[in-house]
């Protein structure tokens, strides 16, 4: 958390009625990206997010790292469709063979999101924060997606 600061610091002068909108909107766009499955979500949808998030940078708000975030999102959600697109189009086999796959990848990466947590522990950061970080990078993994297409990430 460190390296992010505090984002609601803002580096310019804002008039605070722009402020309270782009920040109501990323709070809006945030609990939309928490909450919805990833098949219900829409291109376009993600485009709102990240225009959400690009105005509160351009507001002065140091949330630059939640387009990350959204870009690893978009990745996931491609990755659901592929899967779903998948099982309706292939044999039961290599859904099964592709659906294993991603367990042990899903395994591997929950190793490592408890290693992060771990490591931001470790860093000082308190136990709330360091879950949130862990959960995002959890919901927002572009890892699952590269098994799929075979390709490394």
């Amino acid at each position: 958390m460190d390296k992010y600061g505090n984002f609601m610091e803002a580096t310019d002068i804002t008039p605070s009625f722009s402020r309270c909108a782009a920040f109501r909107a990323l709070g809006l766009a945030l609990h939309r990206i928490d909450t919805m499955r990833l098949l219900d979500i829409t291109d376009h949808k993600l485009l709102c997010w990240r225009d959400a998030i690009y105005e509160a940078i351009t507001l002065g708000f140091l949330v630059d790292f939640l387009l990350n975030l959204v870009k690893d999102l978009a990745r996931a959600v491609f990755g659901a469709r592929a899967i779903h697109s998948m099982a309706l189009s292939h044999g039961p086999d290599e859904i099964r063979a592709a659906a294993n796959s991603l367990n042990i990848k899903q395994r591997e990466l929950e190793d490592k999101h408890r290693e992060l947590h771990a490591l931001l522990l470790a860093k000082g950061i308190s136990a709330d924060n360091a879950e949130c970080v862990v959960e995002a990078a959890a919901r927002a993994s572009p890892r699952a997606s590269s098994v799929l297409f075979r390709r490394s990430p």
